[in-house]
């Protein structure tokens, strides 16, 4: 089943996003990525089901990196002929996996330092799957999350950082029931907190690693947005099909939007409105050109092995 809920808050975390860089006084729109981390949480719970973990893997691979790389490799390439990044940092950036280097500032692409933590919960829910159990996923972060503090070490950092349980968020609403009345307190709720507590600096992420940073992100950003998640899969038969058709693109073109803005922001010097409206346009003109055909590519490739499959078994004797 597919949520028009879950895509529509997509476009509008993505464009909060793009709103808080090209508009430095509304730094309240980098909760955008709160919610698209509670968001990931729930939709893998669901994509997890029925396949084994290196299908996952390779769905989710399939889903996140050649877009990237189309994005990303003209840039990563371009740093390395003019001397601004190293080879380490190439790579790093090049397989969104920092921590092994030298953390999340060695990502070329800024915004990109979400999609390290989106690849780390990957593993774990492979492993999980894999596993049959989530239990050893959990019991490692719950180890990083409490030596975190005690440690020096970049990768405890990295695979300990409390933001990571917003992932854990999105699981939990997925398994739970969702019933509309209490969803529709739940996002009341989760918009009003946000309105009580805006805390414009935790936008600043990257600068600011420090535990009290992390759990006070998690408790007045990551608690809202699980809030707002859960109360809108709860109005899922309220949206109707006739308003939420731009809100919809947006949120197909969610992650083709997230990626490029920065690119068209580092790139123009207009007038904010101008950059935001170019930076959505970019997004979606690239949905459409890479990041959709990539996707149909694969729906294609996985039907086919699929049909394969079913001609290769053999036919059962009742059926012959």
């Amino acid at each position: 089943m597919r949520y028009r809920s879950i895509d529509i808050l997509r476009g509008l975390a993505a464009s909060a996003v793009v709103l808080a860089h090209v508009n430095p006084g509304f730094n309240l729109g980098a909760i955008g990525v709160d919610i698209f981390f509670v968001v990931s949480g729930f939709v893998m719970a669901h994509v997890s089901r029925h396949r084994t973990a290196a299908q996952f893997l390779t769905d989710r691979a399939w889903r996140i990196y050649p877009v990237y790389w189309a994005v990303a490799v003209p840039w990563i390439l371009l740093g390395l002929s003019a001397g601004a990044l190293g080879l380490a940092q190439a790579a790093s950036s090049l397989l969104l996996w920092p921590a092994w280097w030298s953390g999340l500032n060695s990502l070329f692409i800024g915004v990109s330092w979400t999609l390290a933590y989106e690849l780390a919960f990957y593993l774990c829910v492979a492993a999980a799957v894999f596993l049959r159990s989530p239990a050893i996923p959990l019991g490692l972060f719950g180890l990083a999350l409490l030596a975190r503090p005690f440690s020096d070490n970049i990768l405890i950092a990295f695979a300990g950082h409390p933001i990571a349980i917003e992932f854990l968020f999105g699981v939990a609403i997925a398994l739970a029931p969702k019933p509309q009345r209490i969803g529709g307190g739940a996002l009341a709720l989760g918009v009003v907190w946000l309105a009580l507590f805006p805390s414009a600096q935790f936008h600043d992420f990257l600068h600011n690693g420090s535990e009290s940073h992390g759990i006070l992100r998690l408790l007045l950003w990551g608690i809202p947005s699980a809030l707002i998640v859960f109360g809108a899969v709860c109005q899922e038969e309220c949206l109707g099909r006739s308003w939420t058709r731009f809100p919809l693109l947006l949120g197909a073109a969610s992650y083709s939007i997230y990626l490029v803005h920065s690119l068209v922001v580092g790139l123009v010097d207009l007038a904010w409105p101008i950059e935001f409206a170019l930076s959505i346009a970019t997004g979606v003109l690239v949905w459409r050109l890479a990041e959709r055909p990539i996707l149909d590519y694969r729906h294609r490739k996985r039907r086919a092995a699929r049909l394969d499959e079913e001609a290769a078994r053999p036919l059962r004797p009742e059926a012959a």
